[in-house]
């Protein structure tokens, strides 16, 4: 005969105090699985959104390209960039404007029309947003070809309702020019030499009229009476042509006639 101690719990009690621990882990299996599959949601949804962010990060800026044929009664002529050939039978006072290419080395080159040999070619390499303007200008002796120039661009924009401007003097008229913007307010480009550039001018978005005079004189040589600068433009205002006495230009048969100046309005 078994003895059990006056404290000694029955087997019948240890047996159900077993099987209601175990009635209670399987009541609460379904709660832990439910929490595993929320935490896992929700690591899933912190990485994808560290991954979109990564993304983003990485994302490439593209540059942008400008190209202005700039030399008036030139031959017509076709614009490449990079080897693919983008304008074809172009003349002044045409513009690409606002082309967007991947960052790195880039190429453009114009040639005669129907020619394989570019009278002009120039490389230069942009970094991600950077922007350049290329300008075509002159003269075209022969086969000498056409003068290629690379301008660096501001990328910062402009303030609120203000523009960017930059005056492009491609003449060859050694006389410099200044040149005046009328408009809600008055500025200018003084002193232009040949084929140079301005500083940056930040005006209040408008109407101007575009002046250009004979340095320190109020000898008009180009106006443009009216153009619209509308707020975060950035234009490239050109002035190219010699007056009258300036040395002629040889552009083939019968394009030898020098070409008054000329005022044009680019946007970007």
């Amino acid at each position: 005969m078994t003895h059990r101690p006056p404290d000694a719990r029955p087997p019948q009690a240890d047996r159900a105090d077993r099987a209601d621990r175990a009635d209670a882990s399987r009541a609460r299996a379904p709660l832990a699985w439910a929490w595993a599959w929320a935490w896992a949601w929700a690591w899933a949804v912190i990485a994808l959104a560290a991954l979109g962010g990564g993304c983003d990060a990485q994302r490439v800026e593209p540059a942008r390209l400008r190209v202005i044929h700039a030399l008036p009664d030139a031959p017509e002529i076709d614009i490449a960039i990079n080897g693919e050939a983008v304008a074809r039978h172009v003349e002044y006072p045409y513009a690409i404007t606002g082309f967007t290419t991947a960052p790195g080395p880039q190429r453009v080159q114009a040639f005669r029309v129907g020619q394989d040999s570019p009278v002009a070619d120039v490389r230069l390499v942009l970094d991600q947003g950077q922007r350049a303007t290329v300008t075509l200008g002159g003269p075209i002796r022969d086969d000498r070809g056409m003068r290629a120039r690379v301008w660096p661009e501001r990328s910062l924009p402009p303030r609120e309702g203000f523009f960017w401007a930059r005056v492009y003097r491609l003449s060859r008229e050694p006389e410099r020019v200044d040149v005046v913007f009328r408009g809600p307010v008055v500025d200018a480009a003084p002193a232009l030499r040949q084929e140079s550039v301005s500083a940056d001018l930040q005006l209040p978005a408008g109407q101007y009229r575009v002046e250009v005079f004979r340095a320190g004189t109020r000898q008009a040589v180009a106006i443009l009476e009216s153009a619209a600068f509308v707020s975060g433009g950035r234009y490239a205002v050109v002035i190219a042509g010699e007056p009258e006495g300036s040395p002629g230009r040889s552009l083939g048969p019968g394009r030898n006639a020098p070409t008054d100046p000329d005022v044009r309005v680019y946007r970007d």
